[in-house]
């Protein structure tokens, strides 16, 4: 199954009470790094990497729009990207 495909599954399904959309989110977060991570296969340079993050972040994008439009809209459009930047363990990696 494609990232976007996963993301919008988790998204539709979803309640839309607060504690739902908290696991939802941690879900759709936790499949956008899975799906990091069998696309990068080990491979580590930076160039990849940030070509991967990228990818996930545009389909993250991508994704928080189509549920914004069937008014499922709980996650920010720029959410993984706002994730990524707050933790410190990924400083460095910009979109």
């Amino acid at each position: 199954m494609f990232l976007d495909d996963e993301l919008l599954m988790l998204g539709r399904n979803c309640e839309l009470t607060e504690e739902a959309i908290r696991e939802c989110v941690g879900k759709m977060i936790n499949v956008s790094f899975a799906n990091l991570s069998n696309r990068l296969n080990g491979n580590k340079d930076d160039v990849s990497i940030i070509a991967g993050f990228k990818r996930v972040n545009k389909t993250w994008q991508m994704v928080a729009e189509k549920l914004d439009k069937e008014g499922r809209g709980f996650i920010k459009r720029n959410g993984f990207q706002l994730f990524v930047e707050s933790n410190p363990e990924f400083w460095g990696i910009f979109f």
